[in-house]
């Protein structure tokens, strides 16, 4: 038996950069852990925003990565967060935003992710609201993109 510990990768704890690309055109804050960036001689990788920090011989921080990077990402096409679920949860309607919420996600029976919105009478759409994705992040963020698409989530 193995006993070497299996960790997700982290292309799959975040969003695509399809949807990426698409939650920043729909104006999106650039603000998050992790960004989607392109690099001259690569195709666009992962990035967390420590990786930006401008440091002195001391190891004293003398840039802040999270600013650096966000600028970047706010700025240019060269760059675009690449949300979390947790940063994806954050942006969902909240409870008295919308009268009764219910949300669940899980897998299912084909390894399809899936998230699963039922909400009260204060949106125009009564039916269950569910979206599916190779991975959570991506199944959030599709429910996400279409939410403010609907003018449920405000983009402010």
């Amino acid at each position: 038996m193995d006993n070497k510990q299996k960790y997700m990768k982290l292309k799959n704890q975040v969003c695509s950069l399809k949807y990426a690309k698409e939650l920043k055109r729909l104006g999106v804050g650039q603000e998050s852990l992790f960004y989607w960036q392109k690099w001259v001689q690569k195709e666009w990788m992962i990035t967390h925003y420590n990786e930006f920090m401008g440091k002195d011989e001391n190891g004293i921080a003398e840039v802040d990565g999270q600013d650096t990077i966000m600028s970047v990402a706010e700025d240019t096409d060269d760059a675009c967060s690449a949300f979390t679920v947790g940063e994806l949860g954050e942006m969902l309607p909240k409870i008295g935003e919308c009268g009764t919420l219910n949300y669940t996600f899980g897998q299912d029976t084909n390894g399809q992710w899936y998230t699963d919105l039922e909400y009260g009478e204060s949106f125009d759409d009564s039916d269950d609201d569910v979206y599916y994705g190779k991975t959570e992040a991506n199944a959030r963020a599709d429910l996400v993109i279409d939410y403010i698409k609907k003018g449920i989530i405000k983009i402010i």
